[in-house]
């Protein structure tokens, strides 16, 4: 929320489970994998944050996010 102090009222910051069931046209998805690891649903809840946009969907990375040498990101690793 502190992100967007200043960026008027038609930026909102919400959790994933916050936005369930909820569409926009523009959405930005903070540390997937910290989505994920918020809730014992896990990939659903990040499945949730990341079906919201009906336009344009932005995914902003953490550490956890970037990929192996064989591509697999860190929360889908066994």
């Amino acid at each position: 929320a502190r992100w967007l102090a200043g960026l008027g009222d038609r930026v909102v910051a919400l959790g994933s489970l916050e936005a369930k069931g909820l569409e926009y046209d523009a959405t930005v998805v903070v540390s997937p994998a910290e989505i994920a690891d918020e809730s014992p649903a896990g990939l659903r809840v990040l499945y949730v944050a990341l079906t919201r946009a009906t336009q344009q969907l932005t995914v902003v990375s953490g550490e956890r996010d970037e990929p192996d040498a064989a591509g697999v990101p860190d929360l889908l690793r066994e």
